[in-house]
């Protein structure tokens, strides 16, 4: 649940506070916009982009990642966050390829 002490953005060396952005979005964004450039189709995409969230949860849980520098695992709505910036980054190029097929 987001509370009002959840902060809108957090950077890594913060990670052990909540956050729904932070500074690995803009790189959810551009993997989506990739996918749909490569004509990867849209649930292709999303079996891919959820089996990375699953492992990655994985990797970080309890105490964060050594690979990342987080401090702890991601906040369940970052999770979700990621999924959809990965998406808006997919349907965003789908959309001005014109390319009705390929919306998610």
């Amino acid at each position: 649940m987001i509370t009002a002490r959840a902060p809108l953005y957090a950077h890594s060396a913060s990670r052990d506070v909540a956050a729904v952005f932070d500074e690995w979005t803009p790189v959810h964004v551009a993997t989506g916009a990739a996918a749909a450039t490569l004509q990867i189709p849209p649930w292709v995409y999303l079996g891919l982009a959820v089996a990375y969230e699953a492992i990655e949860l994985a990797h970080e849980y309890p105490s964060g990642s050594w690979i990342f520098g987080s401090k702890a695992h991601e906040w369940d709505v970052n999770v979700l966050t990621d999924l959809a910036s990965g998406f808006l980054g997919y349907a965003l190029v789908a959309w001005l390829r014109g390319d009705q097929a390929n919306h998610p």
